[in-house]
């Protein structure tokens, strides 16, 4: 039914009621549980948007904020809702695609990647943390970033804090553009700030802690040559996890004019570039 109203909207040239049909029919369908159907009228809402080269306006962006809220949460402790969290990535890219073809949307982009990371973790808790992390990273809600560090923090391995936090942060800071520095570190100093508040303490007097911190001020200062001697010195602690030392090469790369290195540390940081680049 939905369809065929839409059909008959769109030979009217009728755009903005296609649009309203679809978002409702999408959210209906979601709310009664047939996600396959929920599913293809979000997709042909986002398929018009792109078609239409419909602006990336408020109520646009609405519509599809409004059908991420539709999709079904789990009722359960142990439902995962995979289908359901897979589908709705899908939905959510596909608008993330089109909201980057116009000029200006890094708000409603960031505003999607915040959504998504907010449905993931309510169906995935802490267990899906690092797929949560590569929406959060690329948005703007640090408090809800940060609450997923202290839950993961609590239910994890609370003897790793610092590794959490630490590659939570680096992470954030990799994803960014040579342009956009200070604004990611006004959201590092965000995230670490609502971290400490959650906790109700400051943070672990580790060394990873100690280079995190001593890392953002080199940054600020915008010293290559500070950031090298850190990665020297700490070069203990980031040796915990591979990652670390790969986005960080990433990040002397993007922000302080870093050369390649070579070796295997050049391949992880081509292979972090490839993966921050894609849903940015």
């Amino acid at each position: 039914m939905f369809k065929t109203i839409y059909h008959r909207f769109r030979a009217q040239k009728k755009l903005q009621d296609c649009y309203k049909l679809l978002e409702e029919g999408a959210r209906l369908q979601l709310q009664e549980g047939q996600l396959n159907c929920g599913v293809e009228l979000a997709q042909m809402l986002v398929e018009a948007y792109v078609r239409d080269n419909a602006s990336c306006s408020r109520d646009n962006m609405q519509r599809v904020l409004y059908i991420i809220d539709a999709f079904p949460r789990p009722q359960t402790d142990t439902d995962g809702s995979n289908d359901a969290v897979e589908q709705c990535s899908k939905v959510t890219l596909a608008a993330i695609k089109w909201a980057k073809r116009h000029n200006n949307a890094t708000t409603t982009v960031q505003k999607l990647h915040d959504k998504l990371a907010a449905y993931m973790w309510e169906c995935h808790g802490w267990k899906g943390l690092g797929q949560v992390s590569q929406h959060y990273i690329r948005g703007k809600d640090m408090t809800g970033f940060a609450a997923a560090l202290a839950q993961s923090v609590g239910e994890g391995n609370p003897e790793e804090e610092d590794l959490f936090v630490a590659r939570a942060v680096l992470q954030l800071l990799a994803v960014g553009k040579g342009n956009g520095l200070d604004e990611k570190l006004e959201d590092a100093h965000e995230l670490l700030q609502s971290y400490e508040s959650m906790m109700r303490r400051g943070l672990p007097d580790t060394p990873l802690m100690h280079f995190i911190n001593l890392l953002i001020k080199a940054l600020e200062h915008r010293s290559l040559k500070l950031a090298e001697m850190l990665q020297t010195t700490y070069s203990v602690s980031l040796a915990w996890e591979p990652q670390l030392s790969g986005l960080l090469q990433r990040i002397k790369q993007v922000y302080l004019g870093a050369q390649s290195s070579g070796g295997m540390q050049e391949m992880m940081s081509s292979m972090l570039q490839m993966l921050t680049s894609g849903g940015s």
